[in-house]
């Protein structure tokens, strides 16, 4: 059974997860339609774009650390392998419900939530898959892996409360959520070097 677990929860999890961020991009995808200010012009629409386009890079860097973490590595799944998609995805709804004017630093935390969700996972599933079993010490790399991540989110939910004083929606938030967007992108690019998952998301190698 345990052998079985190995060679099959990861496809099912896949699977699971791609569904998830598919319904996130669905929701997105009409939410964006129905804002108005997107197409308004001005820094209140660059805003909001470079909001859409962090949400974007953000769903597709998940989906990609998934993938590789299924490639790469085999480990004896428990209970919490399969709550993790679900956190993920809600997390991913309530930044999307959050796009737009009024709730620039509560977006933030959301978006700031979702990559400690997603960061915890990786650390997780790494961690038993390189010590071999379903507990013991968390891997090196692992542990590492996770220290980039709390970094990042402790920078995210700083941006956060500097957003709760501005009070506004324009080119301070605009800057904001491009430096979001740039991380993610960064991360994107060590997941592709690294092979193994980016650094804040997992750890890579290069």
């Amino acid at each position: 059974m345990e052998a079985r677990a190995r060679e099959l929860l990861p496809q099912v999890l896949l699977t699971l997860l791609s569904l998830i961020q598919a319904i996130a991009l669905e929701g997105l995808w009409s939410r964006a339609g129905e804002s108005a200010y997107l197409y308004q012009g001005g820094t209140v629409a660059l805003a909001g774009w470079l909001q859409v386009t962090a949400i974007v890079l953000g769903i597709l860097l998940v989906w990609l650390q998934y993938t590789t973490l299924m490639i790469r590595y085999q480990w004896v799944p428990t209970i919490r392998d399969s709550i993790f998609p679900y956190a993920i995805g809600l997390l991913e709804f309530g930044a999307i419900d959050l796009l737009g004017p009024g709730y620039a630093a509560m977006w933030m935390a959301a978006m700031a939530s979702v990559y400690l969700v997603a960061a915890w996972a990786a650390y997780d599933i790494r961690a038993r898959a390189e010590n071999g079993t379903d507990g013991g010490a968390p891997a090196e790399r692992a542990q590492i892996a996770l220290r980039y991540s709390v970094a990042a989110v402790v920078a995210q939910l700083a941006l956060a409360c500097g957003l709760a004083l501005s009070g506004g929606y324009g080119g301070l938030e605009a800057a904001a959520f491009g430096t979001v967007a740039l991380l993610i992108a960064i991360q994107t690019w060590l997941l592709h070097i690294g092979g193994a998952g980016p650094r804040g998301l997992g750890a890579s190698d290069g």
